[in-house]
């Protein structure tokens, strides 16, 4: 389920989502909430707020479109991001440079550390597919 910044305001809809889901507490680990990285930067602190109170229901977050790879995973943990969606061509572009290979590698390493899994999408070629491999990426 795709969510966007001007969901997380909308105090009518967010309170009726949690209501809705502090009495249906098996569907909340179900959910997953897809937010835009470039959203989720602009968040205000009441709108983490919101975040963690679903996390603490259950709920977790997907990060997409992912382009700033600067990320501290331990506060993307804390507001229970399990996933964040990287395109293809991002691994692809950055394994032409040894650094930038080995960095995004460290990076996802340290994601998957706390729990975050790293999914590469966008993925349009069977090439693009085994030139992934190296990343050891478990999600396309």
């Amino acid at each position: 389920m795709n969510i966007t910044g001007g969901s997380l305001k909308n105090k009518n809809f967010m309170n009726m989502l949690m209501l809705f889901l502090a009495r249906n507490r098996k569907l909340a680990p179900r959910l997953i909430l897809e937010i835009r990285q470039e959203e989720f930067k602009a968040l205000t602190p009441q709108l983490q707020k919101i975040m963690k109170a679903l996390g603490q229901l259950g709920c977790t977050f997907s990060l997409d479109n992912m382009q700033d790879l600067n990320i501290d995973e331990e506060y993307l943990k804390s507001l229970n991001i399990g996933f964040i969606k990287i395109r293809a061509q991002t691994f692809l572009s950055k394994a032409e440079k040894d650094t930038e290979f080995a960095q995004l590698k460290h990076t996802r390493n340290r994601l998957e550390k706390v729990g975050i899994k790293v999914i590469a999408e966008k993925i349009e070629k069977d090439k693009d597919l085994l030139e992934l491999a190296d990343y050891d990426i478990g999600y396309g």
